[in-house]
């Protein structure tokens, strides 16, 4: 009873969150934002995920989240929210290496160590003019969505015969990057229609799927 009833919250919260945000009630959209991962962390609670990072990961983003209803008032929050995410998708980082057994081979964290070099190398000119002060900070936080991206491709390949959740860490990981990408376009160049009704849906089902897709791998 009690797995249905988390869920129940995380569905209700995430919807009245969308919906705020369509009837521009700003106040139940701050309110209803950290109910989503809140939420999340009960599912991982109520159906007894025991890898620790996935935990750690979302309090993160939590942190995060409530640290981004005040970007508008100053850079200072935006940078601390982007410093506590990158923290949430460093503990994602351990937890895939918990779900492998930190048994991946040498080579493949060279290739993971590669993608972040040349996912900065690429993105750090375009991040400056998105925004000058932010654009090295921006880069690096893209070039860690891109290992995660990574590090999602290797769990699919590793899983695909064993575990029947195995894609949803890649669809969180693409799901996370197109939150990102959207909001750092809204943010530093121009809004269009409903921009953040997209963000908010691609980020919190990129946090469930994330949650999920590499905690329930133990469980199941």
């Amino acid at each position: 009873m009690e797995k249905y009833i988390i869920i129940g919250v995380f569905v209700l919260s995430f919807l009245t969150h969308l919906v705020s945000i369509l009837f521009n009630k700003n106040k139940i959209v701050d309110y209803s934002k950290c109910f989503i991962v809140s939420s999340i962390i009960g599912i991982c609670i109520v159906f007894k995920v025991t890898n620790f990072a996935i935990y750690v990961a979302l309090a993160f983003g939590l942190i995060g989240d409530f640290l981004l209803i005040f970007m508008d008032k100053s850079d200072k929050f935006l940078a601390l929210g982007l410093a506590s995410f990158a923290v949430d998708h460093l503990f994602n980082y351990v937890a895939f290496l918990i779900a492998f057994g930190f048994k991946l081979p040498f080579y493949v964290y060279i290739i993971y160590g590669l993608v972040l070099a040349c996912s900065i190398i690429l993105l750090i000119k375009p991040m400056k003019k998105m925004h000058q002060d932010l654009g090295l900070a921006g880069a690096v936080y893209f070039g860690l969505l891109f290992v995660e991206l990574a590090f999602a491709i290797t769990f699919l390949i590793i899983f695909a015969n064993t575990y029947v959740l195995c894609f949803l860490p890649l669809v969180g990981s693409l799901l996370f990057i197109s939150s990102d990408t959207i909001l750092a376009i809204t943010n530093f160049k121009s809004h269009f229609k409903n921009d953040n009704f997209v963000v908010m849906l691609t980020y919190g089902l990129a946090q469930l799927c994330l949650a999920v897709g590499i905690g329930f791998v133990l469980i199941i």
